[in-house]
């Protein structure tokens, strides 16, 4: 709190004539007793205390904080209360935060930048959005380059390496070119250990800003002075954007929002270094100095061995995606962006799904469960021609003379089977080889003819279709067979 030169006046003279102590001083005056104390300090005036009880132990302190400065005071107070110290942890805290030596402060040069020489880099985290049954955090790239000051944004649900890269390569698709240099904080992304100016950067990282071209210094931690350019961006995107949306619209409908503003009101406001004019007119200038884009995109997709069990799914990102039904106990690489999951056997495609972002979901491809029942239907032909062929060994004959339908047969010779017995069948099917017709209506027949020439009752018709079964016959009237009515008729 600063005060006027009279108040100054009567502090020094309430103190030095008065006698008043310091807090009688705050309290007539009503302002705060570390206002006195800086009163009196600048009139050199040492304020009277009475003794605390720490005062022994201030040379100890002292001498301390003079060896390590950045010392804390939690162990500074364990210390003085091994030695005999007996006042409260909280009261000592702020006793050392008046006690520990200021640092210097620095002069700041101001930063300038070139046309196309820098743009900076970072993630904004808008808060967690729910997506069916899962929750995921909205993220926001944010890539500002630092002369135009022209933003360019892009939302997604996650800030893995896939998601960095792709932010990535739409920036540079919505620039048309590269900054010769693009400063980051210390990201996982980017950097896997800094000690000092020694940096070691994740080995994907490497690779895309080598076919970029473009230089990736790390700023120094905890200076966001360094990239202030793209912190006040996030800020702005805050202000200026995210309150006319909103967080749970779908994503690409938050991407497209977030385009239309980034080439409409973000470009219009002024430039921060000349207010005449915009950054839409400062990016044009800027526009021609970005190194140009290679001929191919960077592959940016996250790549994961996937393991598919009895049934014909992998599970990525707590999500089943279905691949064909041949791949059953294998393993499969998945190839996620943020937008599409490919699954591939070996270097061949055999999924591509629309990435889904909940949670213990099952996408299809209607492909995959189509041909799923078409092996389901000839795997069931399969073991009805085994069983067949188990209990009438002759029936192999029979299949491989008949021109008919295989499956159709078999389902036909099962019915018979269990109709008729095994030992009836297998005489019947010899018969029917026997007189050339190797056909299920032959066999049929044989089983017909010998069944009744035993005398035995026919079988009981099985009506299997229900509405067959609940169909209700009403006969027809014989009148209109009745010779006598008919010669009246007549």
């Amino acid at each position: 709190m600063a005060i006027d030169d009279h108040t100054r006046a009567e502090v020094v003279r309430l103190h030095r004539a008065e006698r008043w102590s310091v807090g009688a001083i705050a309290r007539h005056l009503g302002i705060h007793h570390s206002t006195v104390r800086r009163a009196l300090e600048a009139a050199r005036v040492t304020p009277r205390r009475r003794p605390r009880q720490i005062d022994p132990w201030i040379p100890f302190i002292e001498e301390e904080l003079r060896k390590n400065p950045d010392i804390l005071a939690s162990n500074l107070y364990r210390m003085v209360y091994n030695r005999g110290y007996t006042g409260g942890s909280d009261h000592f805290r702020h006793i050392i935060g008046a006690m520990r030596p200021r640092r210097t402060s620095r002069a700041a040069m101001q930063l300038t930048f070139y046309p196309g020489e820098q743009g900076q880099v970072d993630w904004g985290d808008f808060g967690p959005v729910t997506i069916g049954r899962a929750e995921r955090r909205l993220m926001g790239f944010v890539l500002t380059l630092s002369y135009s000051r022209r933003i360019v944004l892009r939302f997604s649900y996650g800030a893995t390496m896939s998601h960095f890269l792709a932010g990535h390569i739409a920036a540079f698709g919505t620039l048309n070119g590269v900054p010769r240099s693009l400063l980051y904080d210390n990201l996982r992304s980017v950097v896997t250990a800094r000690r000092g100016r020694a940096i070691t950067y994740n080995p994907t990282f490497i690779s895309f800003f080598e076919h970029y071209a473009f230089e990736a210094p790390a700023a120094w931690p905890r200076n966001p002075r360094h990239k202030g350019r793209v912190e006040r961006s996030i800020g702005y995107v805050r202000t200026a954007f995210m309150p006319h949306v909103r967080a749970d619209m779908p994503l690409d409908a938050l991407n497209e929002a977030a385009r239309a503003w980034c080439d409409g009101p973000a470009l219009e406001r002024p430039w921060p270094e000349d207010r005449t004019r915009t950054v839409r007119e400062a990016f044009e200038k800027e526009r021609r100095f970005l190194t140009p884009l290679p001929d191919t995109p960077f592959p940016a997709e996250e790549m994961r061995p996937a393991r598919v069990g009895a049934t014909p799914f992998v599970v990525f990102d707590k999500n089943s995606y279905s691949v064909p039904p041949g791949t059953v106990h294998s393993t499969v690489t998945v190839a996620a962006s943020p937008d599409t999951v490919r699954i591939l056997d070996g270097a061949t495609v055999i999924g591509v799904h629309a990435r889904c972002y909940g949670r213990q979901e099952v996408i299809e491809d209607p492909a995959h469960i189509a041909a799923l029942t078409r092996r389901s239907r000839a795997a069931r032909r399969r073991h009805a021609r085994d069983r067949l062929l188990r209990a009438v060994p002759a029936l192999e004959d029979l299949f491989a003379a008949s021109s008919g339908h295989v499956g159709l047969s078999a389902r036909a010779f099962i019915r018979l089977l269990d109709l008729h017995g095994a030992a009836a069948l297998a005489g019947a099917v010899d018969e029917a080889l026997k007189r050339g017709s190797p056909h299920v209506h032959t066999v049929r027949h044989i089983l017909e003819e010998r069944h009744h020439d035993h005398g035995r009752p026919p079988w009981p018709v099985d009506i299997t279709d229900p509405r067959a079964r609940s169909a209700t016959v009403r006969p027809s009237g014989l009148d209109a067979y009745d010779p006598t009515r008919k010669g009246d008729d007549t």
